[in-house]
């Protein structure tokens, strides 16, 4: 590959050294929500699982805090599933896209449950059928969980950065992840990863990028008052129309 300026073949820097030198740079920087959480839990698999789930979009502190605010009440899926849907809302309020994230740990503690005896899935497949659960996520929860090593997390960041560096030549984040696998972290790239290697866009993708759109211009809409998420920590979900629940955002 050469560059337009000069027409010389561009020098392509070797995946393995710049990996290495990230590793240097950030070796003083906070470990990530989830890397803690997995920390303080022993790697608890299910528990990275949500907290992954409720970290996309959402800055590192506040998953934290909402996802220990969730772990107090229901640190299984079994103890998540007497939750209901509100008091979930309000316990991981201000997460983005809360509401949606609140059906999705349910749903996908439901399934635990009936599908896989209440594990964590160890398998991209598996994994991928869950709600709310994409490769991103998927990846996360097998490097940090199961141990994976064949694993990488592409975020549109990383899509970015490695096109730039000349690593790969893809369209999308997901097309990105599959060639980094095929490419391979310690083997110097000299040219390009084609895409005809990868696999298109799937089919609901752009269906998936309106729905993400309209939900983006939500985010902002009024959510539980901080009174609220302090009065359910350490209670039991009440039915009662008098209760803390009472205020609960409905639909």
């Amino acid at each position: 590959m050469a560059t337009p300026a000069t027409g010389k073949p561009r020098v392509v820097p070797a995946v393995g050294t710049v990996m290495r030198r990230l590793g240097r740079a950030i070796e003083r920087l906070e470990n990530p929500a989830v890397e803690k959480i997995a920390e303080e839990q022993k790697g608890d698999p299910f528990q990275v699982l949500i907290a992954t789930m409720l970290s996309a979009q959402t800055q590192d502190p506040v998953t934290f805090a909402a996802s220990n605010r969730l772990f107090a009440r229901a640190p299984t899926a079994a103890a998540m599933l007497r939750l209901d849907v509100h008091t979930i809302e309000t316990l991981i309020f201000p997460v983005s896209f809360y509401r949606n994230k609140a059906r999705h740990v349910l749903d996908t503690c439901q399934q635990l449950l009936d599908r896989f005896g209440g594990r964590v899935p160890a398998t991209m497949e598996e994994l991928l059928t869950l709600p709310g659960v994409g490769r991103k996520t998927a990846n996360l929860v097998l490097i940090v969980a199961h141990g994976s090593g064949a694993n990488i997390c592409v975020d549109t960041h990383v899509h970015r950065i490695a096109n730039r560096l000349g690593w790969v030549r893809t369209r999308t984040p997901e097309q990105s992840g599959c060639a980094a696998a095929l490419v391979g972290v310690d083997q110097p790239v000299s040219g390009d990863v084609g895409t005809e290697r990868l696999p298109a866009d799937p089919p609901a993708l752009p269906r998936m990028r309106r729905r993400h759109a309209l939900q983006a211009r939500r985010r902002d809409a009024p959510g539980p008052r901080a009174a609220d998420t302090k009065a359910l920590i350490g209670r039991t979900p009440s039915r009662d129309p008098s209760s803390t629940m009472s205020s609960l955002p409905h639909r």
